[in-house]
């Protein structure tokens, strides 16, 4: 790296020329310099203790600072530490004219001022030229709680105490924690020598000392060269290992650590810290007595190596010693003033660092390691330290420094940062190093190697291998390769290349993905498999330069490739009858014959259960231990004997000899049963095989069960050899990052073989599935098929060796119609495929799957093999291709087309393939010249083999240039031949036209088109035209190979065109004579079957299938005639089931028979004969009345649906069938049920809620039938039903109102004298209802059955008249009711119930009184006494306080209930309004105590009385206040907090309840009442004006609303007041006041006064209610709560709000806005009404 060495001049007042000084960095851009020996004035010299701040920067400064606080006394040769603070300094020691100072001082750079430390512990001796160190000790790991320890390390020196003088080699920590003094006592490892003037610098835990001098002697002088490292954490000095020898090399030497090779003491010395490791720079001093050094040298502590400066930049300063460094870390350098060389200097100097140490952070590695010289690649810098900032630039430079570039650079954590590389097209692809550097500091020193390379071209990359050969087969893989070239044609030695292929085929969306391997070398691997057969074109992408802004891609030269894939399975063709597809069929392979058994229901004949229910081992196998237990693997699952499962007697088999491809039916229940009888030890031998494979080649236990029971899912195949582990993601998976953070994952290489792998770890393996067929062969197991967790069937050849490998041969698409009726089986070493026939359910159709060639070539050495072969024989092909050019082209000019015409086309061929093929034969070439490279990387062929190959092909290559330069020439020597018999062939081409003409015209004159024809005679027309066609084909095609040639396809087109499409409307017209067939065959026999036995669903489904087979036949063949006639035998046929499956309905009876025949107007015999057929149905024709047909079957399950109808409402109704009308009602019946009437005998009707709903639903089902157009067959009895319904429905409505007006005006117009006093006229009008509504009840009772009691002649109307006279009954009691409310208006607020029986026992007030809480809140009883318990004389409130009336006397209840209530409320507000004064003039009593005082009052009056003190003597000491007494309220404020405390004192004691809760009232107010007063006080209001005062409620006993009132109680708010009510609320807790509580009581105060009303609102639960409610106590008001709902209208309310109007209480509505709209309307211009004429104090209101 470079340093820059500058002289720097600096301005302010400078320190005079000096040495042995002290010079301190901060890192900010200052440095305290102390003390030092120089001259002070002229030529006189002193020692110093001056002190100046050097602040650096253009231009630096100096400044001589006059420090505040206690001066170091003059010293020189000390040592000053910077702590840990950045602001402070630390000076030690030093000495003056002899003597040694041990003194610690501390000087603040900020505050400029000296502060001398006393330190605990015992200080070093006294000393100079020693070093001292700051040490941050960082904690252990794992201990979380642990801080940094700070401390100041002193090392060696001389001195000593008092006059001695020594040198030391001892070791002192300050602790600066605690400012005490530690001596190390044992230093251990190689201790260092005593010595003075050496240098000590700190780095990564470690203190490096070196050289000095001490004590001379003989044989030592006492100077040192050396070097010593302590390990400052375990106090060790450390010995170097071997590869830290001496700098000389000596390899006898012992151990040392490195050194410059020369002595030096009193030099300067600095460690700085970098990354990866730090530096320790070392500068001047003497290295020979009086002979002075300026060199620069640098110690690697991470390399343990000194080195000087690679560049030097600047004139060093002059040599010197005692000249201390101070290092600027703002700056990246080394500050250093003066120093002694025969005279004192004060110069200033400084040395840039930053080349050598760089920034505090490193880059180390860069990926990719290599990119296009295009720029704009994502990459990733790793390192160390990195900082986030938006200031990151990253410089791609050449080792010369003399190009460059730089591009912003992105932080993502402290170890990555992320660019884009440059455009270094300007420069070339070249090698460069990365550096980074962030917020303007110097960039990274660290090496960082980056590779600019040519991009890659799309032109000049070869893709060749296997995978491109025209013919390929359906499920393998195929792999082939690309080498990728640059643009100038060079091989790129680097991957990464954004390569996508595509594979374009029949597959329809779901194209093939093919898998890119990257080899990071230039060359990768494409593997692609197709599921389905078909032409493919593979395409291969190139987006040369990926990372511009244009998504443009180049196909690679040759592309696409033209692939062809073909199906493996074999077809073949088999004779004889084949089973046809059942639902349940054994499939077994039977003396090596495949063996199909129809079953029937879900029979097995292989034993198999489930596996919960699999039978038990042998005794034996079952001591063996599993080996899932002992938790290894290889022991062979247990394989069930196979268990019976019932009888299976089929009648038919069917055996196919896979050789003879022939199918033989088995007949005969003894025949057919010796092969059920080989089918369960067959399948068991199977497993056994299997179980003992497993076994052998130790496969997991789970696995090993999983292939004993295919039959059931297994979850997983893997074993040890193939975990199924999926390998890292191909690069065409992962599309190029376009966050270069990413690119890191994005561009990992990839390890792969030439094709998939198929062993090894990380290998494949079949994925979960069930029902897959398994066969042993040749030491491997196949493992084909099954059925995926999903249901999908899957077409997949697995192999697994005896070692465990998987390796897949085979994988293909299964589509979902063609795994129907689908059945395989492993046979001869092959699986055989059964499969139905395309125009049936038959098993025509047999494929094989080539096991054995499929397990050959599967592996990677196989694969090459067959890869160098393939090369060798393409090799040949071009020696052929060139030799045969060669010598056609030489004998052109015998080419005359005379009786050389043979020749004249080989000729003609040859140019024509010079023509059409070069570019393709060129790119051949150079695909097998990389094929030979590709094979001898590999070490498939030996390099002298490959250049043999080589060799050949240049030859060949230029045989081929040759052919294509003579090309030209002999195409114009043969013209005039080739053009004669171009002639010639244009005149065959129109004869043949001719003769294909005319044979289609007689072929489509034939009878075979034609339905009436019949299948036997058409067959052999068709195979009459058959061999005539293929005449035709043989003749075309031998005119089509010259045509080729002669490049006259066009002309040949439409003959080509005529044979090909007479053999596809032959083939055509073959295929549907064979649907033909199979349709007749099949309608013939489901003709004869009988009527019980037809299954129509199952007919219908199969002649769909006939119908869509059909209509998917070609389209020409829709015009024949034997398409028209079989489309409508279907048709027909297809419209005749669905009627044949309604008539078998159960509902059609004989008429509806009899109606069929009418509308048909033929006959069928009825009843239905044993015999009848589906033949005799259908001879109705009923495809031609289908709309009839359903109309009749319509009509009857209709007709009968209304019958059992009508059957279940006479059983539910009169418990009885239907029919049966004479007979007696059943027990079952639908009766009224009767409930006794209070304690009377009367027992009043109800109807129970099934019934009831029973009733409902059956009336909406009598007249559903009514409207029904099938009503006529039942129409009388429907009516009568009908009838009867509405009866029972009527009677029990009316008789349900009648009861319930009965039962409540009964007990009044019976039971109450006052009542019928009051309304004689009504109570006689009621006991005449009374006689007639029990009679009614008692005929009701007497019969019960609904329907018969409610057709009684005239109860209906008897009903009709009781409602009537009940009606008037209640106008008149509702009149007299509203007459005792406006008397007493609290009755508003209480249920008509209560009210009538305190109407009724208004004689009797012991049980009014009963009813009183209802009327008076928080009253509960009250005490009575006297004659009839007329006499009140307390009352009792809800918690069981007692207030006598002992202040206004007892009250009599006489008279009317009206009256002597609202005398009772009277009574109850005088009788508080005197205990209040009396509780008012007590608590104002001399020496009365407040704590006995409140027992002796009534608890609401104690809280009122406390309520009028506290307004009265906070509103004095306001007064006091505005007087100028502060204190007055602060005192009477503290006079509260003393009561508070009392009660507070009181309320933990031993209380009653009663008492507890008046306590606890009287501290919820007296709180509220001191913060109150706190408030007014921290506010500093002086008026009772103020509105904080204002605005609290205030309670006053004064006289209102003038001097001659009687004094009362009023409560005050703002310009609101209220006298207080005197409501009894009994002793309540009330609710804690908060702010919000204040602004609502002020709210409401004011919204009362202003005859408005209040709407608290807030979310539910808040406390708005409550709110209310303790408003209404504050204030003595009855607060009435009343719960809104939709149901209530504004008859309802308005009751209530005339209640309140009256009595004075207040209203309170909780979810008001749940009444409806409507009624919302009129209750709110009720209350508007109620205001207005409170605003005009009206005394009443309409």
């Amino acid at each position: 790296g470079e340093v820059v060495w500058t002289n720097v001049q600096i301005k302010g007042q400078s320190p005079t020329p000096r040495s042995g000084h002290s010079l301190t960095g901060n890192g900010s851009g200052k440095c305290m310099l102390f003390g030092g020996c120089g001259i002070k004035d002229a030529d006189e010299c002193a020692v110093f203790n001056d002190t100046f701040v050097l602040t650096l920067g253009e231009p630096g400064k100096w400044e001589l600072v006059e420090p505040l606080g206690d001066v170091p006394a003059p010293r020189w040769r000390h040592s000053a530490t910077l702590l840990p603070d950045a602001e402070s300094v630390l000076v030690f020691g030093g000495l003056c004219k002899g003597k040694r100072f041990n003194d610690t001082h501390v000087f603040s750079l900020d505050k400029k001022e000296w502060a001398i430390k006393e330190c605990a512990g015992t200080p070093p001796h006294p000393r100079s030229h020693h070093t001292a160190n700051r040490v941050d000790m960082e904690p252990d790991e794992g201990d979380a709680s642990a801080a940094v320890e700070h401390k100041v390390l002193i090392l060696g020196g001389y001195g000593g105490p008092g006059s001695t003088r020594d040198f030391y080699m001892d070791l002192h920590f300050l602790e600066l924690a605690s400012w005490t003094w530690v001596k190390v006592e044992a230093m251990k490892g190689p201790v260092p020598s005593p010595r003075s003037d050496h240098s000590a610098a700190l780095a990564d835990g470690k203190l490096y000392l070196y050289a000095g001098r001490g004590w001379n002697s003989k044989a030592d002088p006492g100077y040192y060269g050396d070097m010593h490292v302590l390990d400052v954490k375990t106090m060790r000095w450390l010995e170097p290992d071997s590869e830290a020898v001496a700098a000389d090399g000596d390899g006898d030497a012992a151990p040392a650590w490195p050194t410059l090779g020369e002595k030096v003491w009193n030099h300067s010395a600095m460690t700085i810290k970098s990354v990866p490791s730090s530096y320790m720079f070392l500068f001047g001093g003497q290295n020979a007595p009086r002979r002075y050094a300026n060199s620069l040298s640098v110690f690697d502590s991470g390399r343990n190596k000194w080195e000087t400066p690679k560049t030097i930049t600047g004139a060093p300063p002059p040599p010197r010693e005692d000249s201390p460094f101070a290092y600027d870390d703002s700056t990246k350098s080394l500050v250093l003033f003066g120093g002694w060389r025969q005279k004192w200097l004060d110069d200033v100097w400084t040395l840039n660092v930053a080349g050598i140490c760089g920034p505090s952070y490193a880059v180390n590695t860069i990926k990719p390691v290599s990119g296009p010289f295009t720029g704009a690649a994502p990459v990733v810098l790793s390192g160390l330290l990195f900082k986030d900032s938006q200031r990151i630039s990253v410089k791609f430079f050449t080792k010369d420094g003399k190009r460059e570039m730089t591009v912003p650079g992105k932080f993502e954590d402290a170890t990555h940062i992320s660019c884009k590389s440059p455009n270094f097209e300007k420069h070339g692809a070249l090698e460069v190093n990365v550096a980074v550097s962030i917020d303007g500091e110097p960039y990274t020193v660290n090496e960082c190697l980056y590779q600019f390379y040519l991009n890659t071209s799309a032109k000049k990359c070869v893709a060749f291998g296997p995978g491109l050969v025209p013919r390929q087969e359906v499920g393998r893989t195929c792999s082939f390769m690309i080498q990728s070239k640059d643009s100038a044609g060079h091989y790129r030695a680097s991957g990464g290349d954004p390569l996508r292929v595509l594979i374009d085929g029949p597959s329809g969306n779901a194209q093939p993905a093919a898998v890119v391997q990257d080899h990071q070398n230039g060359r990768y691997t494409v593997s692609y498999s197709v599921p389905i057969a078909g032409d493919y074109k593979v395409s291969v992408f190139l987006d040369e330069n990926p990372n511009d802004a244009n998504d443009s891609e180049a196909m690679l030269q040759g592309c696409p490739f033209k692939v062809t894939f073909e199906d493996v399975w074999a077809a073949g063709r088999v004779s004889g009858i084949a089973p046809r597809v059942r639902p349940n069929m054994e499939v077994s392979v039977l003396d090596g014959k495949l063996t199909v058994i129809p079953l029937e229901g879900e029979h097995n004949l292989r034993g198999i259960r489930p596996k919960s229910d699999k039978a038990t081992p042998e005794p034996a196998a079952a001591e063996e231990p599993k080996a899932e237990e002992e938790g290894g693997e290889g022991e062979a699952a247990p394989v069930a004997k196979p268990q019976p499962t019932g009888p299976v007697a089929p009648a038919y088999a069917w055996q196919l000899d896979s050789a003879a491809q022939t199918w033989t039916l088995v007949e005969g229940e003894a025949a057919v049963a010796l092969l059920c009888d080989k089918v369960a030890p067959a399948h068991q031998k199977e497993m056994q095989a299997n179980a003992a494979f497993a076994a052998a080649a130790k496969l997991p236990a789970a696995l090993a069960e999983g292939l004993v029971h295919p039959e059931l899912l297994c979850a997983s195949f893997a074993t040890a050899a193939s975990p199924g582990i999926s390998a890292a993601p191909p690069i065409t998976e992962r599309e190029t990052a376009a966050d270069p953070a990413a690119a890191l994952a994005a561009l990992e290489p990839i390890a792969a073989s030439p094709v998939p792998k198929a062993k090894g770890a990380g290998a494949p393996c079949p994925g979960p599935r069930s029902n897959f067929q398994t066969s042993v062969q040749q030491g491997n197991m196949l493992l084909y098929g099954g059925v995926s967790p999903e249901g999908a069937a899957l077409d997949e050849l697995w192999q697994l060796d005896g070692k465990g490998f998987w390796t897949q041969l085979y994988a293909a698409e299964m589509p979902k119609e063609e795994a129907k009726g689908r059945h395989t089986a492993f046979v001869d070493g092959s699986l055989l495929e059964l499969r139905p026939g395309s125009l049936g359910d038959e098993l025509q159709r047999v494929r094989h799957l080539p096991v054995e060639a499929l397990g050959k070539g599967a592996g990677v050495e196989d694969a090459l093999k067959a890869m160098d072969l393939a090369a060798s024989l393409a090799i040949k092909e071009k020696e052929e291709l060139t030799r045969t050019l060669t010598l056609t082209l030489g004998q052109a000019d015998k080419a005359d087309g005379g009786d050389n015409l043979q020749l004249l086309y080989k000729v003609k061929k040859a140019d024509l393939d010079i023509r059409t093929k070069a570019e393709e034969i060129d790119l051949q070439f150079e695909q097998l010249v990389e094929t030979i490279n590709f094979l001898e990387n590999e070490g498939v062929i030996s390099a002298d083999v490959a250049a043999g190959k080589r060799a050949k092909l240049e030859g060949y290559a230029e045989q081929w240039s040759g052919a294509k330069k003579a090309a030209p020439t002999v195409r114009k020597a043969i013209k005039q031949a080739a053009d004669a018999q171009g002639s010639r062939l244009s005149e065959q081409i129109a004869a043949f036209r001719e003769k294909s003409d005319a044979f289609a015209l007689q072929m489509r004159a034939s009878p075979m088109f034609e339905l009436e024809t019949g299948v036997d005679v058409s067959y052999k027309a068709l195979d009459g035209f058959n061999v005539e066609v293929k005449k035709l084909e043989a003749d075309i095609a031998a005119i089509k190979a010259s045509t080729d040639i002669w490049e006259m396809s066009e002309a040949l087109g439409p003959a080509v065109d005529g044979v090909a499409e007479i053999r596809e409307e032959l083939t055509a017209v073959k295929t549907l004579w064979d649907l033909v067939g199979v349709v007749t065959s099949t309608l013939k026999h489901w003709e004869g079957t009988l009527w019980a036995a037809i299954n129509t669903g199952a007919m219908e489904e199969e002649c769909k299938l006939f119908a869509k087979t059909v209509r998917s036949l070609d389209k020409r063949v829709r015009e024949y005639g034997v398409y028209k006639g079989l489309d409508q035998v279907v048709k027909n046929f297809l419209a005749a089931l669905p009627c044949v499956g309604d008539l078998k309905s159960m509902s059609m009876r004989e008429r509806h028979w009899r109606q069929l025949m009418e509308i048909t107007g033929k006959d069928i015999p009825l009843p239905f004969p044993p015999d009848f057929a589906l033949a005799q149905l259908l001879a109705l024709e009923l495809h031609k009345y289908v709309d009839d047909v359903g109309e009749v079957v319509d009509r009857a399950v209709k007709e009968d649906k209304m019958e059992q109808q009508l059957a279940k409402l006479s059983m539910l109704w009169y418990g009885r069938e239907r029919g049966r009308e004479g007979e007696p009602l059943g027990p079952k019946s639908i009766c009224f049920e009767f409930d006794q009437h209070r304690d009377t005998d009367i027992q009043l009707m109800r109807m129970a809620e099934e019934n009831f709903d029973a009733l409902e639903e059956n009336q909406l089902l009598v007249q559903g039938m009514m409207a029904s157009k099938y009503l006529a067959t039942f129409e009388e009895e429907v009516t009568r039903w009908q009838r009867e319904l509405s009866n029972v429905s009527d009677v029990l409505t009316m008789m349900s109102e009648v009861q319930r007006r009965w039962a409540y005006l009964e007990t009044l117009f019976i039971g109450s004298e006052e009542v019928k006093k009051e309304l004689p006229e009504d109570a006689e009008r009621f006991v005449g209802i009374d006689v007639k509504f029990k009679v009614c009840l008692r005929g009701i009772g007497e019969v019960k059955n609904a329907v018969a009691a409610s057709s009684r002649a005239g109860l209906l109307d008897d009903l009709n008249e009781m409602s009537d006279k009940l009606e008037l009954c209640e106008k008149s009691l509702a009149d007299f009711l509203e007459s005792k409310k406006r008397i007493f208006p609290r009755f508003y607020f209480v249920a008509t119930a209560m009210l009538l029986d305190i109407l009724s026992n208004g004689n009797r007030p012991s049980i009014v009184a009963s009813n009183i809480n209802a009327l008076m809140q928080g009253v509960k009883a009250l005490e009575l006494s006297g004659e009839n318990s007329s006499m009140v004389q307390s009352m009792t409130g809800n918690e069981g306080e007692v207030v006598p009336f002992s202040k206004t006397g007892p009250l009599q209840l006489k008279g009317k209930v009206e009256i002597y209530l609202n005398d009772l409320i009277y009574k109850m507000r005088s009788e508080l309004r005197a205990q209040l004064a009396l509780a008012l003039k007590d608590y104002r009593g001399k020496g009365r105590k407040r704590s006995e005082w409140l027992f002796d009052h009534v608890a609401q009056l104690v809280l009122v009385t406390t309520q009028i003190e506290w307004t009265e003597n906070t509103e004095t000491a306001i007064d006091k206040l505005g007087k100028g007494d502060k204190q007055a309220l602060p005192d009477y404020s503290v006079i509260q907090v003393g009561m508070l405390s009392e009660l507070i004192k009181m309320v933990q004691g031993d209380l009653e309840p009663l008492q507890r809760r008046k306590i606890m009232n009287m501290i919820t107010l007296e709180t509220h009442s001191r913060d109150i007063n706190l408030m007014l006080i921290h506010d500093e209001v002086t008026s009772k004006d103020n509105f904080k005062w204002m605005g609290q409620l205030k309670t006053y006993w004064m006289q209102y609303p003038s001097p001659e009132a009687e004094a009362d109680c009023w409560i005050y708010n703002c310009d609101a007041n209220f006298n207080y009510s005197y409501e009894y609320l009994g002793c309540a807790g009330r609710l804690v006041i908060t702010p919000l509580t204040d602004r609502i009581y002020t709210t409401a105060t004011q919204a009362c006064h202003l005859v408005l009303g209040c709407a608290p609102a807030g979310p539910a639960g808040t406390g708005k209610t409550e709110t209310t409610k303790d408003m209404g106590c504050t204030l003595g008001k009855y607060v009435v709560v009343t719960n809104c709902s939709d149901q209530m209208d504004y008859r309802i309310m308005g009751n209530i709000l005339k209640g309140l109007a009256q009595s004075g209480c207040w209203g309170c509505f909780d979810e008001f806005n749940r009444l409806l709209p409507d009624q919302l309307s009129e209750i709110s211009q009720q209350i508007q009404l109620i205001q207005f004429a409170l605003k005009a104090r009206q005394p009443q209101v309409e």
